[in-house]
Order: C-alpha cells, then sequence, then structure tokens
C-alpha cells in the first residue's frame, strides 16, 4: 500500500487542485502544489488580511499608550514618562514608569499619574505596574505598594476599590 502524503491526507476534499508532481532535486518528495486559482487567491486574500489586523492592533495599542502619556504629561513635576501595554495570558497590563524632577513629591505624582491610568486607559480595567523614580543620586522608587496596594502592581478590583469604577466604563463593577 503507497503511502499518503500527510499535506495531502490533511487537505482532504481538494486534493484534485493540486499537483502532486515530483519537485526536481529532490528524490522521492513529493510536495503538492496548488493549482486552482480560487485556491490560491482565497490563500493570498487570507495572508493580507491576516497582516493587517496585526499591523491595526499595534498601532491601536500605540494610540492607547500616547493618550495615557499625554494626559501625564500635565502632571507638574514629571521629566519624562513612558506607557506601554503589554498583553499576557491572563490579562492586559499598563506598565507606566515615570521619571520626576528632583525634590518632587513622588507620592502625589504616583497617586495623579495611577488614576490618569485608570481613567483613560481606553484598553478597559487593566492592572497597572506604576513606577515613579526620582531623579538625582539617590533614585528614590514609589510603586503602587506605597500608595497602599498589597503588590507592586495595582489589580482592577484594588482600583476600583480606590478609585471606583473608571472614567472610559462607568458601569464598570468588578
Amino acid at each position: 500500500m503507497k503511502k499518503q502524503n500527510p499535506i495531502v491526507r490533511a487537505l482532504g476534499g481538494i486534493k484534485k487542485h493540486l499537483s502532486l508532481t515530483p519537485t526536481p532535486g529532490l528524490k522521492e518528495q513529493i510536495i503538492p502544489k496548488l493549482q486552482n486559482p480560487i485556491l490560491l487567491g482565497a490563500a493570498a486574500i487570507g495572508a493580507s488580511a491576516s497582516a493587517a489586523v496585526i499591523r491595526l492592533r499595534a498601532n491601536a495599542k500605540e494610540n492607547q499608550c500616547e493618550k495615557i502619556q499625554h494626559g501625564l504629561s500635565e502632571i507638574p513635576g514629571i521629566e519624562k514618562s513612558a506607557v506601554q501595554l503589554k498583553q499576557s495570558l491572563a490579562s492586559p497590563r499598563l506598565v507606566v514608569k515615570i521619571q520626576a524632577e528632583e525634590n518632587s513629591e513622588l507620592l502625589e505624582i504616583a497617586q495623579a499619574a495611577l488614576k490618569i491610568s485608570w481613567d483613560q486607559n481606553p484598553a478597559g480595567p487593566t492592572s497597572i505596574d506604576l513606577r515613579v523614580r526620582e531623579k538625582g543620586e539617590e533614585k528614590t522608587e514609589v510603586t503602587v505598594r506605597e500608595l497602599g496596594f498589597s503588590t507592586p502592581i495595582a489589580y482592577p478590583h484594588e482600583l476600583y476599590e480606590y478609585f471606583g469604577a473608571p472614567a472610559t466604563d462607568p458601569a464598570w463593577k468588578p
């Protein structure tokens, strides 16, 4: 009994649209080739649509972060900031890193930045990893733990207890 090529077996019903001619230079290996222009066109459209969706999602994440970063730039005492939306298996996490000017009130900056990040996050209620560092030799760092949270990352149910529902989704409850 002749062994069937696993690719041909997987494609099942479209065997008649495949060419099973040996590829030059390869001994006894048959590589299927699409001959039907409709199947070839469908494969090309699917590939280009997938690429477009990936690009759109990347642009949407950048736009979300820019909105939050613009809000952070209005807080007095912030020298520079970086905002990144990271997607994990469980849920997205907003990572906010801020460099404050020397002799700034780090706790006030952290609280204002956390409020802006919670309210202006278009991705909805997400965990927030906030780090505020003071510029200078000592480089004091403040996280949400210093604001009264149990871990260095503020989770949505804790943020709800601290601030209430986010401005982007006022009806949200944990």
